[in-house]
């Protein structure tokens, strides 16, 4: 059995959706001995699996030069034309346009060009608004990573999801010893208090709501010795971020996984205030590591976190700054536990896959 996957995902440094289609593939070699896996690509991939049945197709012809997205519309279906696969696994949501002749399994991460459309770049919004819609409805299975999505999924497009597979959080996300906390915060330089920021600084996330929020409890003295840590790629349409640029807000860029865990275990409260996620994965990170959470109230929030956390519905910077009060002061209760993906789920992946072929 040969499975082709679409590697776009896995362009450029790790992300969310990276590690999510990363662990599915995981699981896929683990189960599907006798299978071999085919990545098809037109630029170098990051990708933190190794195995002698997963192949990386990488073009290098000066049709590399394609965008990203029309690359694997129209240039990577000769190469999988070639390979004879039998299932194609688009983890980035888009499908090659011809020669399909294989079973196909469309993953959604989101629906941001339908919900929050202002907030993508220009030429990532059309590519969705052009082929995204035509490409999910004529796939054989649908896979999501959240209830919520797939609720709106049935609800924009009346198709139904045939797989719910939660993302899959690495066990380094943990409550850690407080002394190899210290250890790695000094490998930081961070020997402050702080309250702690993640996600692409893009307008979706309201980073620069929760840095208003920051900057109004400066104002009023108080976390006078706190400063407001920022993790995350730079992204797009985010210049009004910048200005708010002081002494108190620090900008770390993109941090190595080994040091996430210790951000989320030494925060006083992780702020993270979307206006929209497909799932909200560094919120399940947090609660792995025990923080004290502040999100926005969205379906996809309560979600993931389970209840840890205080939800907030207004993003006004004085509403902001009193709900980081609050967080700080008064612990939120844990609603239940939080787990990993079940078995169940990626078995049901397992043998649909089998069925199909």
């Amino acid at each position: 059995m040969k499975i082709g996957i679409d590697g776009r995902v896995f362009q450029g440094k790790a992300t969310g959706v990276n590690n999510y289609v990363t662990a599915i593939i995981a699981y896929m070699l683990k189960e599907l001995p006798q299978s071999t896996f085919i990545i098809y690509t037109n630029k170098n991939i990051y990708l933190n699996l190794n195995s002698d049945r997963l192949q990386i197709i990488l073009d290098n012809s000066i049709l590399r030069n394609f965008k990203s997205v029309l690359w694997t519309k129209f240039i990577s279906p000769f190469y999988i034309k070639k390979d004879k696969i039998d299932m194609y696994l688009a983890g980035g949501s888009f499908l090659p346009a011809f020669f399909i002749d294989y079973k196909t399994c469309f993953i959604v991460h989101d629906l941001n060009y339908i919900l929050v459309p202002e907030t993508m770049s220009y030429t990532h919004y059309l590519s969705f608004k052009f082929f995204f819609k035509r490409d999910l409805v004529k796939s054989d299975y649908i896979l999501t990573n959240s209830i919520s999505t797939k609720k709106k999924i049935n609800n924009y497009f009346k198709r139904e999801v045939d797989f719910i597979i939660q993302p899959e959080i690495n066990p380094l996300y943990k409550k850690l010893d407080p002394e190899y906390v210290l250890s790695k915060l000094k490998e930081l330089n961070i020997n402050y208090p702080f309250l702690l920021c993640v996600g692409t600084l893009e307008p979706r996330k309201n980073i620069d709501k929760a840095i208003a929020g920051f900057i109004e409890l400066k104002k009023k003295g108080k976390l006078v010795n706190h400063k407001l840590l920022i993790v995350g790629e730079k992204g797009w349409k985010n210049k009004s971020i910048y200005e708010f640029i002081t002494s108190d807000i620090v900008f770390l860029g993109y941090i190595d996984v080994l040091y996430m865990p210790v951000l989320y275990n030494s925060t006083d409260l992780f702020i993270f205030l979307s206006s929209y996620e497909g799932f909200g994965i560094p919120i399940r990170e947090a609660v792995y590591c025990n923080a004290k959470i502040l999100a926005s109230d969205i379906e996809e929030l309560r979600e993931a976190s389970s209840g840890h956390a205080k939800f907030i519905k207004s993003t006004s910077s004085e509403d902001v700054a009193t709900a980081i009060m609050d967080c700080i002061i008064e612990r939120p209760s844990i609603e239940q536990d939080i787990l990993n993906p079940s078995v169940q789920q990626f078995q049901l992946l397992r043998e649909k896959i089998l069925l199909a072929i």
